[in-house]
């Protein structure tokens, strides 16, 4: 996957010019590749010839096999982070409960791994990172930590990455994997486009 634009025009006029560069080797530049199933979500494939890696093209608001977009789900994570209950939560973000439990519950399988990832990324980015402490438990914390990288990276990135909101932030960095089955153990800003063209 690789995280782009949330602007399909955009997307379109970058893949059309050669912008997006392949994410697997580096050197290639990625191609229009169809679209993938329900969600319309946009493939690019790689015009070096010893690589032709597809790639799924994310906007920055989704997170990977998830309908919903990074908002919805972050009010749902960051209700639960200050202790809202399931069923508050579902009728607040009006999706059934069923989806909003595999939210939650993702978060607190994931809720150690994700706290030290965006941890981390807060270390890399500040030059004196806050103490993150939300002293409701590990998800609490988690979310806490979220926050603060996605504040780092604006910051850093200036007023290109403030046209995103914090939870596209988050996704961005976690290249739409928030909620995978397996935590990504390190974030990371690979999308220079994105960035380039907000």
């Amino acid at each position: 996957m690789l995280t782009v634009a949330p602007d399909r025009d955009l997307v379109e006029r970058q893949l059309g010019s050669g912008e997006l560069v392949c994410p697997r080797c580096e050197a290639g530049v990625l191609g229009g590749h169809g679209w993938v199933g329900r969600r319309w979500l946009r493939r690019g494939r790689c015009k070096r010839a010893e690589c032709q890696a597809t790639h799924v093209l994310l906007p920055a608001g989704m997170l990977g096999r998830r309908l919903d977009e990074v908002e919805v789900i972050g009010a749902a994570l960051a209700a639960r982070a200050s202790g809202a209950g399931c069923r508050r939560i579902g009728a607040a973000a009006g999706r059934p409960m069923s989806t909003v439990r595999g939210w939650l519950l993702r978060l607190e399988q994931n809720a150690r791994p994700l706290r030290a990832a965006f941890t981390g990324l807060v270390h890399r980015l500040e030059v004196s990172p806050p103490v993150l402490t939300a002293g409701r438990g590990e998800a609490a914390e988690a979310v806490a930590a979220m926050g603060e990288a996605a504040a780092a990276a604006r910051r850093l990135l200036g007023t290109s990455m403030r046209a995103l909101s914090p939870w596209q932030v988050v996704a961005a960095v976690s290249h739409g994997r928030l909620l995978a089955a397996a935590a990504p153990a390190r974030l990371f800003y690979t999308s220079r486009h994105l960035v380039l063209t907000m």
